[in-house]
């Protein structure tokens, strides 16, 4: 086998260097979330989220510019935290300001991608857990700003843990809990519609379920499902008592200023998908017979 394809040699040489390993993790992770952070942006604009109308100007490729003056943005302000902290913030040309959340973002996706690679180490399920997670970063982001879960996003993390899960041996538990997440999901999403008398069905949402039962197994959906709810419930319940104060105005969208907003569902089902890859085993519940393989 050519070395550089050798996982047991890339094991022992990470085993050499203990905290390498986490290194790499954090640095890809900064990056990686500088990268989603210009897919938040664009993404939306070029599919017409907001306006309707797609706009075929927008490349996710081109270099970034400040929106203020249209200066063309440094290497060096492109380095994740520390180009913003270089700058203090600002636009190292018109001095306008460049929103906390990007580096808060490219910081957490450093510290959680490091925490994951201290948990499974420079393995087969590490490297699953990484994309997990980097994955669930995107989808969360994407959600929260626009209420919107590209297929792009979502898909190949299902397709992949529909194959190759490490997290559930078992291919047909793995498609039992992909049904199973995602109907439920669809199930109590529709009861809620009905009872509020709005469409409260998010095809997105469905497909977030779904990925995470495909990855989990059957053993981990009923505590996916649990967490899921908690999650959604801390963030939700007082976002939903602000808007009622605020108005329209608290709304992400101006299509969705008619109904009681209260967040979008992403975020929490992807802290669930990971909280259940972090524990594992100590989540599992019994399978029942007629559900096993």
């Amino acid at each position: 086998m050519t070395p550089i394809l050798d996982a047991s040699a890339w094991q022992d040489f990470f085993a050499s260097f203990p905290g390498l390993w986490p290194a790499v993790a954090a640095a890809a992770g900064a990056v990686l979330a500088s990268f989603f952070g210009v897919l938040v942006d664009r993404l939306p604009l070029a599919e017409g989220l907001r306006t309707g109308v797609p706009d075929m100007s927008v490349n996710l490729w081109t270099p970034s510019r400040c929106p203020h003056c249209g200066t063309r943005i440094s290497a060096l302000a492109l380095v994740p935290v520390l180009g913003w902290l270089i700058h203090r913030g600002r636009c190292f040309r018109c001095g306008a300001k460049v929103p906390w959340a990007y580096p808060a973002m490219e910081a957490f996706s450093a510290a959680a991608s490091a925490a994951v690679a201290c948990r499974f180490g420079p393995c087969g399920p590490g490297l699953a857990a990484l994309s997990l997670l980097w994955g669930c970063i995107a989808i969360s982001w994407m959600d929260w700003r626009e209420h919107w879960i590209p297929d792009g996003f979502a898909v190949p993390l299902l397709l992949a843990g529909l194959v190759a899960s490490p997290f559930e041996a078992t291919p047909l538990m793995r498609s039992e809990a992909l049904a199973l997440c995602a109907g439920l999901v669809w199930i109590l999403s529709a009861a809620v519609g009905a009872r509020r008398r709005i469409d409260a069905v998010s095809g997105g949402d469905i497909m977030l379920a779904g990925l995470a039962g495909a990855w989990l197994g059957v053993a981990l959906a009923a505590p996916f499902l649990l967490i899921t709810a908690a999650a959604y419930v801390a963030y939700a319940v007082p976002l939903h008592l602000a808007f009622s104060r605020v108005g329209s105005a608290g709304a992400p969208r101006e299509d969705m200023e008619d109904v009681a907003y209260s967040g979008p569902m992403g975020p929490a089902l992807c802290a669930s998908l990971m909280v259940c890859v972090w524990f594992g085993p100590a989540l599992a519940l019994p399978v029942p017979a007629w559900l096993g393989p």
